[in-house]
């Protein structure tokens, strides 16, 4: 299921594809988050090519910590798209990393998660 919104700095995001509310959602094998409500999709442009809606989620993050070179991060900002790249960004403004650094990124359970806003 792609994913999409703040992990886990916000309290939840979204998910895009066949799910069921309740459903348990993992990133690199660590569960991430489960799913609060599932829907057909309502905006105009949002089905597959047989004109099928597609299935969106509301996405109620776990308590998880995004750690990046083995450094706990605010987050990781991930999208959906339908375009072949896509992607996410590492949400740490007192990180840096150096142009074509390799970068290893990875989730892990926490007893206290970063959440920024009130979501």
């Amino acid at each position: 299921v792609p994913l999409d919104g703040g992990l886990a700095h916000y309290a939840g995001g979204g998910g895009f594809g066949s799910t069921r509310s309740g459903e348990s959602l993992s990133l690199w094998g660590t569960e991430v988050g489960t799913v609060a409500t599932a829907r057909a999709a309502r905006k105009a442009g949002s089905a597959d090519a047989s004109g099928t809606p597609t299935p969106v989620a509301t996405v109620e993050w776990a308590p998880i910590d995004v750690v990046a070179n083995g450094e706990r991060i605010v987050g990781l900002s991930l999208f959906a798209a339908r375009a072949p790249r896509c992607g996410a960004k590492l949400v740490c403004p007192d990180t840096t990393f150096d142009v074509g650094e390799t970068v290893t990124v990875r989730v892990e359970p926490s007893d206290d998660p970063v959440r920024l806003g009130g979501r």
